[in-house]
């Protein structure tokens, strides 16, 4: 993931941890085994959050 304000990648690995500085807007999302979903309507409903 890529924040929009400063251009720094994370990991979603990391996101929320307290590891690494920045951390992005949390996005309502699922994991199913190895992929992340996420729901149309919550990428829409955050869509300048993305590049």
């Amino acid at each position: 993931m890529v924040c929009n304000k400063c251009d720094k990648a994370f990991r979603l690995t990391t996101i929320n941890s307290g590891v690494e500085g920045c951390p992005p807007i949390p996005v309502h999302h699922q994991v199913a085994g190895s992929e992340l979903v996420l729901a149309e309507s919550d990428v829409l409903r955050g869509w300048r959050l993305f590049h």
